[in-house]
């Protein structure tokens, strides 16, 4: 149980019946057995992955996986991993630091957080983790408590340390899944475990990756039909170009010069891609605007270097409600900008 029975706090709970599934229940200390429903994370077993689902929408909310490497064809960093929440989509770095004592870094709005771990029992080998604000000269609060217990995992929202926060938390939920999607790679070791072998870790894609195929839901799925006898296959007819892709929208809420470092090499990696038509950057402030320019730019002048001058690389900054370059989405009406990269990209001559 948690520490005050006034916190709001979430139980976890591996299902038995689902491999690599955690239910999240909201913890109530007079209910008997599992509490309402408040997420369900995911395992994927066959990338190594992590997902949090809404449970009864059964909605992706968030995921987390390595981060893409900054050069082609270059190995991942497993210190760096990407946090990438949907509706809206929102992206957060998570960074292992170097030093004698275990801990990860995270930035969210305006405001950088630490995880640091702990010994939970003397008698046992368990891990507790502690989400704190970072707010070095002064010292550190916690925000969030992860500790292991006999009856059952404890999540523990700390919601009157978050209200202390300056700037305050804007949003509050999208926090709260990431808090969780990056709790869910420290305790890798709660999740109902495969006889499959040990996949390797996932790089983040650039689409919304697709539900899993053997839940949410708790109850196992009916078992399929039997796989029917093969055929012969008629000669394949000839491949078409693939369709021209949606230009992926990076959220930009962090300006601090390692965020923006992180920005610059993940959109780098992403304009490989040579069927990519460009990318757009978005910011909710308008005091981002020459923070959010600067960056485009610095990805044009890299990209053009890389490419040795083969891509016909533009940036264009127009404010929230305004169209740019032609894209086929506009952003919402109020503040903010968006910054569109557009052009004709190349890749070994061919277009």
């Amino acid at each position: 149980m948690p520490l005050d029975a006034s916190l709001y706090a979430l139980s976890l709970q591996p299902r038995a019946i689902s491999t690599g599934w955690l239910d999240l229940s909201v913890y109530a200390p007079d209910q008997v057995g599992a509490g309402s429903p408040a997420y369900a994370l995911h395992k994927d077993h066959t990338n190594g992955s992590y997902n949090l689902y809404d449970p009864f929408t059964n909605a992706l909310l968030g995921t987390s996986a390595v981060a893409p490497p900054s050069l082609p064809n270059a190995t991942p960093n497993p210190k760096h991993r990407l946090i990438r929440l949907f509706d809206p989509d929102v992206e957060v770095h998570i960074w292992n630091q170097t030093g004698l004592s275990w801990s990860w870094t995270m930035d969210w709005e305006e405001t950088q957080y630490v995880w640091t771990r702990e010994v939970a029992s003397l008698l046992g080998s368990d891990r507790a983790f502690t989400l704190s604000v970072n707010r070095k000269p002064d010292p550190n609060f916690p925000v969030l408590q992860y500790r292991p217990h006999r009856k059952g995992d404890m999540v523990e929202i700390l919601d009157h340390n978050i209200s202390r926060l300056e700037p305050p938390v804007r949003d509050r939920k999208g926090f709260e899944v990431a808090a969780l999607l990056a709790l869910a790679f420290f305790i890798d070791h709660t999740y109902p475990a495969t006889t499959g072998s040990t996949a390797s870790s996932p790089i983040a894609s650039t689409s919304k990756p697709s539900a899993p195929a053997g839940a949410p839901p708790a109850v196992p799925l009916p078992k399929s039909r039997p796989a029917a006898a093969p055929s012969v296959r008629p000669p394949s007819p000839k491949r078409s170009p693939p369709p021209v892709k949606a230009s992926p929208r990076i959220q930009v809420t962090d300006i601090s010069p390692r965020a923006l470092d992180a920005h610059c090499k993940y959109c780098l990696a992403l304009l490989e891609d040579r069927y990519l038509p460009g990318l757009v950057l978005v910011s909710e402030s308008p005091a981002h605007q020459q923070a959010l320019t600067q960056l485009a730019e610095r990805i044009q002048r890299k990209r053009l270097k890389a490419t040795r001058g083969s891509d016909t690389l533009q940036v264009v900054v127009t404010a929230s409600g305004s169209s740019g370059a032609g894209q086929e989405a506009r952003p919402a009406a109020g503040g903010g900008l968006w910054a569109y990269l557009t052009g004709t990209f190349f890749e070994n001559g061919r277009h």
